[in-house]
């Protein structure tokens, strides 16, 4: 469970890092957190891959924004997917607190 929120950290930092992309604002961090609630359940993430599926700014270099979001989202789903099965419920309450 702890490299999940080691991950889930690095995400907030990257989020905060590409504010200047819209990165910080309410939906690129709402779509980050369905995608961490799908991981919780088993499902696929559906994680998004462009500037519309993040909901970024529409702006030079966003493009390469969206790629990391997508990059350390991934990061996330899977250290929350192999999160050990005793850590299940309790990583799903960390996930539903998110934001």
């Amino acid at each position: 469970m702890e490299k999940a929120k080691v991950e889930i950290k690095k995400m907030e930092d990257l989020m905060d890092l590409l504010s200047g992309f819209g990165a910080g604002d309410s939906e690129p961090r709402y779509q980050f957190r369905a995608c961490m609630r799908r991981a919780v359940r088993g499902e696929d993430p559906r994680i998004p891959n462009t500037v519309h599926g993040w909901e970024l700014y529409d702006m030079s270099g966003a493009s390469r924004a969206a790629k990391r979001l997508e990059t350390q989202t991934k990061r996330v789903c899977t250290a929350i997917q192999n999160t050990p099965m005793k850590f299940c419920a309790e990583m799903g309450n960390y996930v539903d607190s998110y934001y």
